[in-house]
């Protein structure tokens, strides 16, 4: 049986999944911003208290084929209004960064990919698609089973 948590505890398990910031989790959950730093180092030493953080973020992490179906969307012009707001940069730095998270995205794959986009000289339509196929190419197949 799992001990059970504080409100404190479980408002900083679910505010650390927010930036994966121990301290400001801390204060957004309540502690004192003096102590913020002590009580998040010491709730990550907690296994229950993790546990539950690791919980909360499966819930709510975007998996790899998310990333890519989402980013695929936006290649093919399919955007949702809320997206046509955002700069290619920005969503390129969003997926680029779930990704990475995943462990599917390595740094020089996407250095690689923005030489090959430069040398290119494409559109914003054209860049999102690029590095669909680009990911798509490099991802191996044992990954996209299962």
């Amino acid at each position: 049986m799992r001990k059970k948590l504080t409100p404190k505890q479980r408002a900083f398990a679910l505010e650390y999944t927010k930036d994966f910031n121990a301290t400001q989790a801390a204060i957004r959950a309540g502690y004192s911003p003096k102590t913020a730093k002590q009580s998040g180092y010491d709730n990550m030493k907690k296994p229950y208290l993790v546990a539950t953080i690791e919980e909360h973020y499966s819930r709510i992490a975007m998996s790899v084929e998310e990333a890519v179906a989402r980013l695929s969307s936006i290649a093919r012009g399919q955007v949702p209004p809320e997206v046509e707001e955002l700069k290619s940069h920005d969503v390129i730095q969003a997926l680029k960064t779930i990704l990475k998270h995943h462990g599917e995205l390595i740094d020089h794959l996407i250095v690689d990919w923005r030489h090959e986009v430069q040398a290119q000289g494409l559109s914003s339509g054209d860049l999102f698609e690029e590095l669909v196929n680009f990911l798509v190419d490099r991802i191996p197949e044992e990954v996209g089973e299962g």
